[in-house]
């Protein structure tokens, strides 16, 4: 008999105590729960469950915010929850969180919602203008993975600030070729999106 559930995919990098709140409120015998801990996280104890089944992530990457290493992290999961399907055991949803977030819904109404819908996938991304999305995406950035620790002005602030002014005299422009949309990192989509 195939037992079909959600996974959550949790991508946690601190607050131990907002995080248990968060799988506490995930905790139901219809999901498996999957955490990704930032490798730089000091959290040293999982969460527990009762009735969900819990999967802690051992391939632990560095996350930066506004980095690719966020897509990568996010592609390990589904990989992770994807691969731990079997003939007896499939997921219908998957829904990727942060460790701060919290359901406004119960899991009576989330799981019946999703039945309600079928097959849909449930991204946003944002449907205007952007041209700072192509400044953003379109130029070449020094130190990524410093950008959010930088709270003053550095060498290496001055350095990437100077290193954009030059792309931008220059005329450099990357993924010229990409039609570009920005959005939220997190979602809900199906089985057969992630299969895709």
């Amino acid at each position: 008999m195939l037992v079909s559930k959600h996974a959550y995919l949790i991508i946690a990098h601190n607050q131990p105590r907002l995080l248990q709140l968060l799988v506490d409120a995930l905790d139901d015998c219809r999901n498996d729960i999957y955490i990704h801990f930032d490798k730089k996280s000091d959290i040293n104890t999982a969460p527990k469950t009762q009735k969900a089944g819990l999967f802690i992530v051992n391939d632990r990457i560095s996350v930066y915010w506004g980095d690719y290493s966020q897509v990568q992290t996010e592609l390990i999961l589904f990989e992770t929850a994807y691969s731990n399907q079997s003939d007896y055991l499939n997921y219908s949803y998957y829904h990727l969180l942060s460790g701060v977030d919290y359901p406004l819904k119960s899991q009576d109404y989330i799981h019946e919602f999703c039945k309600t819908v079928g097959e849909k996938e449930f991204i946003g991304f944002y449907q205007g203008d952007d041209s700072n999305l192509r400044r953003k995406v379109g130029l070449y950035h020094l130190f990524p993975t410093h950008f959010s620790k930088e709270r003053r002005i550095t060498f290496m602030s001055l350095l990437r600030a100077a290193f954009i002014r030059v792309q931008l005299l220059c005329g450099i422009k990357r993924n010229s070729d990409l039609e570009l949309k920005k959005g939220t990192n997190w979602c809900s989509v199906t089985n057969s999106f992630v299969r895709f």
